[in-house]
């Protein structure tokens, strides 16, 4: 949708119904166990995905991207059966919320932009001249776990939630152009901010591992 000459605003709702994944399973032989894949696992998931862009004006470009999603399944990953039979546990029949269910995800995408012979000018000389700046700003919810409390405790699979994380990284480019030669200098920084994001956690505690 177009809100102005600069601006879009861009909503996309999708579902996806997922049946046949692969699986393991163990089987016996002979006397002999065995595991073998086969097509068995569901999952579904929907979301939202909400984009607002700012087209290339006044130096200026970039986008605000927001995902709203649900991941579920009976398994997160093909090996998780042959966990299941290791550990004489039941396959699930039921749906949970998979490892990779992200709950909420954001960018910010700004995009600077001064073309050559433009931009401020300082005793003649114009030194932004043919320079972009580009930072981007990243954040997720925090992804699932199962919590530990006791082992005659059954407790739901992926029912806790690890903490947000994020991240800002930037980079700046600056051409040169001289004697029919073009060259350039950059600065690449990634975590600018030396966020520390918690990847693990204890599942006893929920604290970081």
């Amino acid at each position: 949708y177009k809100l102005n000459d600069d601006w879009a605003l861009d909503v996309s709702a999708w579902y996806k119904d997922i049946t046949d994944l692969l699986s393991t399973l163990q089987v016996s032989y002979l006397s002999q166990d065995y595991v073998v894949f086969y097509n068995a696992d569901y999952a579904s998931v929907k979301g939202i995905d909400l984009t607002l862009h700012k087209r290339y004006s006044n130096y200026f470009s970039g986008s605000i991207d927001y995902s709203y999603m649900i991941a579920k399944g009976n398994n997160s990953q093909p090996l998780a059966g042959f966990i299941d039979a290791f550990s004489k546990e039941e396959i699930p029949h039921q749906e949970y919320y998979l490892d990779f269910d992200q709950r909420h995800d954001v960018s910010v995408n700004v995009n600077f932009n001064i073309p050559r012979d433009s931009g401020p000018e300082i005793f003649g000389i114009k030194p932004l001249s043919d320079f972009n700046f580009n930072i981007l700003f990243q954040a997720g919810s925090g992804l699932p776990y199962t919590p530990y409390v006791d082992p005659t405790v059954r407790i739901e699979v992926n029912s806790a939630r690890k903490p947000w994380t994020s991240t800002v990284d930037l980079r700046a480019v600056k051409k040169f152009s001289f004697f029919g030669f073009s060259t350039a200098l950059f600065l690449e920084v990634t975590n600018l901010l030396n966020t520390e994001n918690v990847r693990y956690v204890y599942s006893r505690t929920g604290k970081p591992f």
